[in-house]
């Protein structure tokens, strides 16, 4: 039976890549109370929670991603496999300040 690497790094990667999904649920749900007046603490708190899991999910799928290539019984398949998954959210962030920034919103009207 081959040994595939380790399942922790594989868990966290998973949890890596759902925590900015949850971010982006929680940032669509509090949109409601953003206005309210009695229940804006609602609102604030989400929007904690959200930067709290994006700050979250960079840090950890860097510390993933090195602990995944360092390690030394795996295959470089898994290692390359693995480790992108990891970094997914840090592509998608990076991806998407390349987009903003080379996006003119004035020369598309």
């Amino acid at each position: 039976m081959m040994k595939f690497g380790n399942k922790k790094h594989q868990k966290i990667a998973l949890i890596i890549c759902t925590l900015p999904v949850f971010a982006g649920i929680t940032t669509h749900l509090t949109q409601n109370y953003r206005f309210s007046e009695n229940l804006r603490h609602i609102y604030l708190i989400g929007v904690i929670a959200v930067y709290l899991s994006w700050g979250i999910s960079l840090v950890w799928s860097l510390v993933n991603s090195t602990e995944i290539f360092f390690s030394k019984n795996n295959k470089k398949s898994f290692k390359i496999i693995w480790g992108i998954i990891s970094l997914l959210p840090i592509i998608y962030l990076i991806s998407m300040l390349l987009v903003s920034m080379f996006f003119d919103p004035q020369g598309m009207m």
